[in-house]
């Protein structure tokens, strides 16, 4: 992800790369004096994360969350699909979630 958005950074928000970069902070913090190795691999597949970007705009547009998928569009009202369960945000909050459950803080 921080490689990611070194490379791509200038292609989002001010607003959308200070929560990526929020949500890189909370994750690197949650793992202080953790084995990183033992976690990547505990982790290795427990989620994934989906981004939808509209690259008609400069910079593309990064949708958020599954309103504004429905607002534009670009999924049905009569879907089950719920984009907030797979979005790069509510994937960073819900392994950060997991991770205090696994390894409380003494």
């Amino acid at each position: 992800t921080e490689k990611s958005l070194k490379e791509h950074g200038d292609k989002v928000s001010a607003e959308e790369k200070k929560a990526i970069e929020s949500s890189i902070a909370e994750l690197k913090k949650s793992l202080e004096g953790t084995d990183i190795e033992d976690i990547k691999q505990g982790y290795k597949y427990e989620r994934s994360a989906l981004i939808v970007a509209d690259f008609r705009y400069d910079p593309p547009y990064i949708f958020t969350n599954h309103a504004e998928l429905l607002q534009n569009g670009l999924i049905p009202a009569n879907s089950s699909a719920n984009y907030d369960l797979i979005s790069p945000f509510g994937f960073s909050r819900d392994i950060l979630h997991i991770h205090a459950n696994r390894h409380p803080r003494r």
